[in-house]
């Protein structure tokens, strides 16, 4: 359990987060247990 809401979940799902949490990112990942590269993409 990463022990946010879902609003919070949403809005990263949704691509609407303004801040990224690296905290909740890394959190994220250990739950689906994938890498930070299927979560996140960058973009110039």
């Amino acid at each position: 359990m990463i022990a946010v809401n879902y609003d919070l979940v949403n809005r990263y799902y949704n691509n609407r987060v303004i801040r990224v949490d690296i905290d909740i990112i890394a959190r994220m990942c250990y739950v689906l247990d994938c890498d930070i590269n299927d979560i996140l993409k960058y973009r110039k």
